[in-house]
């Protein structure tokens, strides 16, 4: 707890501040609970939703497809929106879709891609662009990628409790009444959390959240005028695109760390489930808390730049990727392999932890920074509509073997491009800082 504070009060916000910050973070932490039991019980949470792997991953990219588009449906429209409502909103619509596939007997795939369609809707498309905003903002000029990155740790942190949590509960369960009553009491849980929380926000977060007082009230007509020169002008932003290039080599990275790893260590190295379900807690959060609490503090303090401090972070991440690549599949080297796959995931995190900070350290205009946050999202998150039934449709179409050999050698190349646009965009945004103090 002590480590937790010393944190909080390095972000140096004021005691409003620092009660809206965590108001936010924990509505980032407990929404994606319900989706998040795929990265420790990949397998009863995809039996639960009677899928194979491939369809499975349809359902992720159906997801996926409706958070990239209605990211440049709604980017402009959420400006307008007040924050409080929206959130509840989201998080009552997202917990009470989960509850629907928990309860559910014999899901069919159509009602499950109806879910996963409503799941895209409250939990990325309305909902995301929304909290980066709100982080943003709470950040002010001096805090952006310490304020991301410990966003990051503490969702990792609730994540990790609630993960533990989830085991428990299942391995409960299942010993009394088999899998799928352990699954679902996993389900219940975590949507039941989400919805909770949803409440906590309608009664404890301020209803003029930033909501900024001015005499002069523009027409509707007008701000729609103002609505799209907004998003002509963050569409001509270089750091907008190279930003949103480089979240999208993450989140192919995101993918395969997240969904992947749990399941290649199962089928390949023959581990029980129990074991795998333990990596998966310190893989998906554990590894998470840590990684997120470092990159904000090194990027702002060592390198000033976060694009720069992404670039040594995806080389790392592409080394230990190679290195988990040529460890031969033999139990005996189990160890070795979780080792390298845990570095991998930590490279990962460092990289996801402050991955939209470009947008605040370039400097973009605040009326405009949903919309510039927005089309980055859609670039960033587009993998979601293709990785999943992408690396689905190699493990169900290889032997295990070479199914995580091709899924590892795609994680590399975009780790490549990673470094490449990094580069790229740690170049645009000291040009601007250096326009800024020229004049």
């Amino acid at each position: 707890m002590n480590f937790i504070k010393e944190r909080l009060d390095k972000l140096q916000f004021s005691p409003k501040k620092l009660t809206e910050y965590l108001l936010v973070v924990g509505s980032a932490t407990t929404i994606y609970l319900f989706v998040g039991l795929r990265g420790i019980l990949y397998e009863p949470f995809r039996m639960q939703l009677g899928s194979t792997n491939a369809q499975l991953g349809i359902l992720m990219s159906v997801s996926g497809f409706i958070q990239i588009f209605g990211y440049l449906l709604f980017g402009w429209v959420q400006e307008r929106m007040n924050v409080r409502k929206l959130l509840t909103f989201d998080m009552l619509g997202y917990g009470l879709t989960g509850m629907f596939i928990a309860f559910s007997k014999g899901l069919s795939f159509p009602v499950a891609i109806m879910c996963f369609v409503l799941f895209g809707i409250f939990g990325d498309a309305m909902y995301w662009p929304t909290i980066q905003k709100s982080v943003k903002y709470i950040g002010g000029k001096t805090a952006q990628a310490r304020a991301f990155g410990t966003m990051e740790s503490l969702r990792a942190i609730g994540g990790f409790i609630v993960n533990s949590l989830d085991v428990i509960l299942y391995s409960a369960l299942t010993g009394i009444s088999g899998m799928i009553w352990g699954i679902k009491g996993a389900m219940i849980f975590n949507s039941g959390i989400t919805l909770l929380f949803a409440l906590l926000i309608w009664f404890k977060m301020p209803k003029d959240f930033m909501q900024e007082k001015t005499n002069d009230v523009p027409s509707s007509a007008n701000k729609t005028k103002i609505g799209i020169k907004g998003v002509v002008k963050a569409l001509k932003l270089p750091v907008v695109w190279l930003t949103g290039l480089s979240a999208a080599c993450a989140y192919v990275s995101y993918v395969g760390v997240s969904t992947y790893f749990v399941p290649y260590l199962q089928n390949t190295f023959s581990m029980s489930a129990s074991l795998v379900a333990i990596f998966g807690i310190v893989n998906g959060t554990a590894v998470n808390a840590l990684s997120a609490f470092l990159s904000g503090l090194i990027s702002d303090k060592l390198f000033k730049n976060s694009a720069v401090w992404m670039s040594i972070c995806y080389l790392l991440m592409s080394i230990f990727i190679f290195v988990t690549l040529m460890i031969p599949k033999r139990k005996s080297l189990v160890i070795i392999a979780m080792i390298f796959l845990l570095l991998t995931t930590l490279s990962c995190f460092l990289i996801r932890a402050v991955y939209y900070s470009p947008i605040g350290e370039y400097g973009v205009p605040t009326d405009i920074s949903s919309t510039a946050m927005s089309i980055a999202s859609f670039v960033g998150y587009s993998p979601s509509f293709f990785a999943y039934p992408i690396f689905g449709n190699i493990i169900d179409s290889n032997n295990s073997v070479t199914a995580y050999n091709i899924i590892f050698t795609v994680l590399i190349v975009f780790s490549i491009l990673g470094i490449i646009i990094n580069l790229f965009n740690s170049k645009v945004i000291s040009r601007k800082k250096d326009i800024k103090s020229f004049n």
